[in-house]
């Protein structure tokens, strides 16, 4: 949901999910995301 409100930094995603996310998780979350075409990702 946060992602659909428009570009989001790593670290604004991280502080803005609830319960907190490691590093670990949301990193391997985005790429799957990025892999099925749900979101582009730059680095």
């Amino acid at each position: 949901m946060e992602l659909s409100r428009g570009v989001r930094r790593f670290r604004e995603l991280q502080r803005v999910l609830p319960g907190g996310i490691s590093q670990r998780m949301l990193t391997l979350t985005v790429r799957r995301l990025e892999r099925d075409g749900l979101v582009a990702r730059t680095v």
